[in-house]
């Protein structure tokens, strides 16, 4: 396993929308890099503490609706890209939109996230 940072994956468009980095979503040129992976991470952290991560803590379809975290699978790529850069814009946005979101039994995880989107 290659473990050099500056590995760089080539542009290519590749994985899930939901839990996509903007640039992969909105398809740029550009290579991706270890930036695109840590922010599929938190789109990964951020999905599983507002919908559970156990079968148990699932919420029903009517739960799930109205959370703004539900944008990031609606829509064509261009609606995905800017639902998710409008909740990324600012870390009060962020926490407002998302992590305020989150199931309370996922404590852990917001600090997670937060601090994740706080260094990207």
């Amino acid at each position: 396993i290659q473990t050099d940072a500056n590995l760089k994956a080539p542009a290519e468009r590749s994985g899930t929308p939901v839990f996509m980095s903007i640039a992969n979503v909105e398809d740029m040129t550009e290579d991706r890099t270890a930036l695109d992976d840590w922010e599929s991470l938190l789109y990964v952290i951020c999905w599983l503490a507002t919908f559970g991560i156990k079968s148990d803590d699932r919420l029903v379809d009517a739960q799930t609706k109205r959370r703004p975290i539900h944008l990031w699978s609606e829509g064509d790529m261009d609606d995905i890209a800017n639902h998710k850069r409008t909740h990324m814009d600012s870390s009060k946005t962020f926490e407002t939109n998302i992590t305020d979101k989150f199931q309370s039994k996922y404590k852990l995880l917001k600090n997670l996230a937060l601090d994740i989107h706080w260094e990207l």
